[in-house]
């Protein structure tokens, strides 16, 4: 048995190393969250700047997708929000991926835009149609293409990222493939509509990932993710002009144009995120494969890894 002076000696180093130095709480350490900007994505954004997330759960916006995916694989970023398919390349190339939660479905924010005098999906055998190089995007192409009853070898496809799809909209283009906020923007300058995301309901998810590391070496991180996704959802729905406001300001854009660009999204609650984790999404996902191309594409193994709870 140690003698009482030691083990009180050793209570006290305890309680001085659960303290930090000089008696000051131990400051979690941070969560660094990757997103680029997308209006499914908004709701964390507007309810950090009110001060409504934790202070140890840090944003971090990169200027696209692709910088996402390089910085989670870089170890840059702890979690990251990013499109189902893009998840499941993080799958293939990390292994060390789980899913957290279902942040929004796209229900009209993805669509096909059309130049006049072009105006309708019958009209666009022979055209030049620009696309960004994603699952997602050659997936919006497909089902267009389909419900126009067209082959992709009877229009011209011309590779653009996304940043480029304003700038390059009257260089020759007859149609692009996009999402918001440059899907508002190209139907400012007269582009037309001619199909969405509200065509194909459910094919287009957004969602939020961790490294499965992260979570070993710290349990909590599940919930608080998870809680500060859903809150923030609540925050953003019940005091909707609130977030416009918020919004709007980081966006450089109106309220009016939040509010019309969160129309393009549905925002799952958390019952029904975790009810789509478990069952219906993992065929969304397998259904997605096809459209990820390239070496080192995901496989099923890789979509049964992402969604595989216990592994976390």
């Amino acid at each position: 048995m140690k003698p009482l002076g030691v083990v009180a000696a050793a209570l006290g180093l305890g309680l001085l190393v659960a303290l930090g130095t000089w008696g000051a709480p131990v400051v979690a350490a941070p969560v660094r969250i990757g997103t680029n900007r997308w209006i499914g994505y908004e709701p964390l954004h507007a309810a950090a700047a009110e001060g409504k997330l934790p202070s140890h759960l840090q944003l971090v916006e990169y200027v696209s997708a692709t910088q996402v995916l390089r910085a989670f694989e870089n170890r840059d970023i702890d979690a990251a929000a990013v499109t189902l398919d893009e998840a499941l390349s993080l799958s293939a190339s990390t292994r060390d991926v789980a899913l957290v939660a279902v942040l929004d479905v796209s229900h009209g924010g993805d669509a096909v835009i059309a130049r006049p005098p072009r105006a309708s999906l019958d009209q666009l055998a022979g055209a030049r149609i620009a696309v960004e190089d994603t699952a997602v995007g050659h997936l919006m192409l497909r089902r267009a293409l389909d419900r126009a009853h067209l082959s992709r070898d009877q229009v011209q496809v011309i590779s653009l990222p996304v940043n480029d799809h304003v700038v390059k909209w009257d260089a020759g283009l007859d149609a692009v493939v996009t999402f918001e906020p440059i899907r508002s923007r190209l139907l400012a300058l007269g582009g037309v509509e001619v199909f969405s995301s509200r065509d194909i309901p459910g094919e287009i998810v957004d969602v939020l990932v961790v490294r499965r590391s992260s979570l070993a070496a710290r349990p909590t991180v599940r919930a608080e993710l998870t809680r500060a996704c859903f809150q923030a959802r609540g925050w953003a729905l019940s005091e909707p002009a609130r977030f416009a406001g918020r919004a709007a300001l980081r966006l450089k854009v109106t309220e009016s144009e939040v509010s019309a660009q969160l129309e393009g999204v549905r925002l799952p609650t958390e019952e029904e995120s975790q009810a789509q984790l478990r069952g219906a999404l993992l065929e969304t996902a397998k259904s997605t494969l096809s459209f990820v191309q390239g070496p080192g594409a995901p496989t099923e193994a890789d979509a049964r890894a992402l969604f595989d709870q216990e592994g976390s």
